[in-house]
């Protein structure tokens, strides 16, 4: 047992999250789970979620949403991807609050929608409004969340200002802060 206290704290002085005989993470908005409560993040499933909008507490276009991303938590985190129903929901009810806020997925020619950032970028998972993705004006290349009934997806134009859900995953957080903190 003392091997393996002796380990994790051998482990946390290496990422530089040892200091003065107390744990202490990299970025003090963030705790050594990667999600800081107390900033708007909330953590499902090994990653951290929040919704972002800009000081006016209005929304941004979808380019300005994926730098707001980055800007409000580790540099890592980037507008959302979705996998599952359950994330879906979890994005549309907890993170969002059944407001209507981009999602981290563009249309590309020849492939359509592909999540931008993530560790797979064709989709294995959709929820798009019925009638959806319509390509309304030959211009709606960017995704939002909660059209019509609250999860649903619906295309837009990304010069449109929302809200964006920004994510990130905890495990790629720790290790960052672990390379980062290496002499």
């Amino acid at each position: 047992m003392k091997s393996i206290i002796l380990m994790a704290l051998v482990i946390l002085t290496i990422t530089g999250q040892v200091v003065n005989g107390s744990v202490e993470p990299k970025d003090p908005r963030f705790g050594l789970t990667g999600c800081s409560t107390t900033d708007g993040w909330k953590e499902y499933d090994g990653h951290c979620y929040k919704l972002v909008v800009n000081k006016l507490d209005e929304g941004m276009s979808y380019e300005d949403m994926k730098t707001a991303c980055a800007e409000s938590g580790p540099s890592l985190a980037f507008l959302a991807d979705v996998h599952s129903m359950e994330e879906n929901d979890f994005i549309a009810e907890v993170v969002a609050l059944r407001q209507r806020a981009w999602l981290g997925a563009q249309k590309i020619p020849i492939l359509g929608f592909v999540w931008e950032q993530g560790p797979r970028p064709f989709f294995t998972f959709d929820n798009w409004k019925p009638g959806e993705p319509n390509d309304s004006g030959n211009e709606e290349d960017c995704i939002e969340i909660n059209r019509g009934p609250p999860g649903m997806w619906n295309d837009l134009p990304c010069r449109r200002k929302r809200a964006g859900v920004c994510k990130y995953s905890i495990a790629d957080y720790a290790s960052q802060s672990a390379l980062l903190s290496k002499p």
